[in-house]
This record gives structure tokens, sequence and C-alpha cells, in this order.
């Protein structure tokens, strides 16, 4: 099937797109429908698996965050009918410890596209950027969309800072910086002195945002720094000989139990920055990649590995020490997980990726005591 596509500036450009059929039999819950999942426990692993369209490759968990009630939230896409020339819908949706799943769309009065990683805002609401502005949800499912301030304002996952409000790293008219916004929609662009595309993004325990750098002197040099920012916009960059080779466009970075600054996310090991600039590394004892980082109930930092057997994809769970003592675990999947989330509970969270389309609870009590 072919559709046209009529631009701002009034031109048509025909595309060809094979538009989704949904599968017969398959519904979705509709709009603050709930949804029992089915739930599967096995040793320190309980799974909740997701409604999912057989025949729609669009359908899926895109990111997890922990609400400050202690719930779990899930943003998800899906594909639109073949009515729709926007080819997909997305959802935020409530996941609680019992397998009850309550789906909200996502709504706004900016242009659709996928929500960002959620984070839990000082207001007791979600935020996330998505396009064109940074949206709130309340609990309850109301959205409220605040635009960007320039047409050419790209923004990262927010998080909560010091001062009440939402940060994040952007992108404003080609400058890298990090923006600003209060829980009432004003916007801030702080723009960052560094050659550099800023990644991830923290709030330290100094007060002040961390963030990781790359692509620093070309397109195809990928050297780690790190960067900090005080909330009235004062800038330092770090450049640690030990991160010198990684990617840090793919640093996770998390605020440790212990003060300190880890990442993870290239290169076979853990890193951990003290806010003075030294960096240690700890080898990861299997040699496979971290992909993502979280601070654990238990004090350590957990972190999520993928990684391939022959043409077979792998996962484990990897745990970390304040003192660098490393534990890997199996996580019986042979998808890459993503999504890591911690609670306060004593569970750490991720997705398997599709067609599994699971969440998945570990139990940090299991997994320490019994090392399964």
């Amino acid at each position: 099937m072919t559709i046209m596509l009529v631009t701002r500036v009034g031109v048509s450009v025909a595309l060809g797109v094979a538009l989704y059929a949904p599968s017969p039999g398959f519904a979705r819950p509709g709009e603050g429908v709930t949804d029992a999942l089915s739930v599967r426990a096995t040793g320190a692993f309980t799974r909740y698996v997701l409604p999912r369209d057989p025949d729609d490759p669009f359908d899926r968990p895109d990111a997890l965050t922990i609400g400050n009630d202690g719930v779990v939230w899930v943003s998800e896409e899906t594909t639109s009918p073949p009515s729709s020339v926007d080819r997909s819908t997305y959802w935020i949706a409530r996941l609680d410890r019992s397998g009850t799943l309550k789906h909200f769309h996502v709504r706004g009065n900016i242009p659709p596209s996928p929500p960002g990683w959620p984070t839990s805002g000082p207001d007791g609401a979600l935020w996330f950027t998505a396009g064109a502005g940074v949206q709130r949800m309340s609990t309850n499912g109301v959205f409220t969309a605040f635009p960007f301030p320039a047409r050419r304002f790209f923004g990262g996952r927010p998080v909560s800072g010091p001062d009440g409000a939402l940060w994040f790293t952007a992108e404003a008219d080609g400058a890298q910086g990090i923006g600003r916004v209060t829980t009432s929609g004003a916007f801030t662009f702080y723009r960052a002195r560094t050659p550099c595309r800023l990644g991830s993004l923290a709030s330290g325990p100094d007060g002040a945002l961390w963030f990781t750098e790359s692509f620093c002197d070309s397109p195809m040099e990928v050297s780690a720094r790190v960067g900090r920012m005080t909330t009235s916009g004062a800038f330092r960059e770090y450049r640690p000989p030990r991160l010198a080779g990684l990617n840090g466009w793919d640093l996770g970075i998390a605020v440790g139990s212990d003060g300190a600054l880890w990442l993870a996310g290239d290169g076979a090991a853990v890193y951990r920055f003290a806010l003075s600039g030294v960096v240690t590394a700890y080898r990861i004892p299997s040699g496979y990649s971290p992909k993502e980082i979280v601070a654990g109930s238990d004090g350590a930092l957990w972190f999520t590995e993928s990684y391939t057997v022959g043409h077979a994809l792998r996962s484990r769970l990897g745990r970390i020490s304040t003192s660098g003592v490393i534990t890997e675990f199996s996580v019986a999947s042979d998808r890459g997980i993503y999504g890591l989330v911690a609670d306060r509970r004593g569970g750490i969270w991720f997705i398997e990726g599709a067609p599994i389309n699971t969440v998945v609870r570990a139990s940090i009590g299991k997994l320490t005591s019994k090392g399964e």
C-alpha cells in the first residue's frame, strides 16, 4: 500500500509502506482498562508476560521506571491500525506486583512520538521527553504537554534535580547542553562548553548534575569524558585516562551508596568515578560488557550483560559491591535484557525483549543468598 505524506511545506511524498493489519482475535485493553497478566515465578525471578499482538513487529515494551509509590511503570509502543497514517501508538502502563496492568494512551498537544524513558518527578508524577517537548503524566493518567522552546530542540531522559526541577541532556539548534524544566513547564537551556555529545545524566550527591560525553574530537572519536554542571550552569569537564577508548555515548551512570559515580556500558569492566575525578576499573570475570547500571536497595550496583554464543544471544545480571566484588547471575533468557531499574523493596526489574515481551523482577535477597 502507498500513502501520501504531506510535509510542513506542502510537498507530498509517496511512502511505500506495508501497513500492519491487527491479528484476528487480538484486542489490546483500552484506555484505563486493566489486564490480568500471566505471572510465572521461578527461583529468584518473577516474570510478567505482557499482552502482545504476534503479527505486530513493533509491539514491545520500551522502558521501565519506579514510581514514587513504588509501583513499576512500563512504556510501550504498538502499531496503529491501517486507517492511521501515524503508524505507532504509545502507552504507559502501571504494573503492580500481583500482575495487574493498567494502560494509559500517551496524549498531549505535541506531535506523537515515542515517550522517552519516564522518570518520577518531585511532584509525584511521571515525566518524559517525547519528540517536540516534555510530558507530565499524573498517576491517574492525566497528561500535560510542555512544548520545547525551539523547533530544533531535542531532549534526553529527565532526572529529578536537587532544586525540585527536572533536568535532561539536550541539543538546541545544534548546540549541546543541559535542559531544565520546572514542574510548571518553564524551560532553561545551559549550553555546554564542550565539542562532545552528551550521554547519560545523573543527579550527584554533591548537588550537581553529572553526565557522560563522547564523540569529542570527531564523529569517529569515542573516548569517554565525564562532565559536571551546577544548578546555576557552571560546567567542568574530566578526561580520565582510564576512560580513553570507551564509548561515552553508551555509558550508563549511577550514584552509588558510597557517594561515587559508577559507569558501565562499554568494555568488560565497571568503573568507579570518585567526585575528585579518580577512576577505578573493575574487570568483569566473564569478560562480557555491561549495558546498563543502577543502584540497588542492598547498597550494591546492578548491571545487565548481553553476549552471543555462536548465533544465540544470552543475558546475565551482574552485581558489584562498592568494594569491587563482582557476581554474575544467569537469567535463563535467550533475548537481550534492558530497561534496568531498582525498587526500594529488594527488587531489580528489567525487560526481556521481543518476541518474549516480559517484565522481570529479580529478588535481590534470593539471588545473593542462593546464587541462582
